[in-house]
């Protein structure tokens, strides 16, 4: 099996859960500081798997999310 992200250091620095009401469901790390990203990624154009990446530059971060259904998971990771 190949290297994991964290093998790579691409650990996590934080988790953002929400829901379709965009209520707070798990934050963790600096997903604690990046709740106002609700709002953004709640209408963010997903693959037709759920999935989307965007980058945000000028905090150096990669934010990945998976939607499914009713429940959104962010995972912010250093870029």
């Amino acid at each position: 099996m190949s290297e994991s992200a964290t093998d790579k250091g691409n650990k996590p620095l934080g988790t953002l859960i929400f829901d379709e009401n965009n209520n707070i469901l798990l934050c963790s790390g600096i997903g604690k500081s990046r709740k106002q990203d609700i709002i953004q990624l709640a209408t963010l154009h997903v693959d037709d798997e759920g999935f989307a990446m965007v980058e945000d530059k000028q905090a150096g971060l990669t934010v990945s999310l998976f939607r499914d259904e009713d429940m959104t998971t962010v995972v912010y990771t250093k870029t």
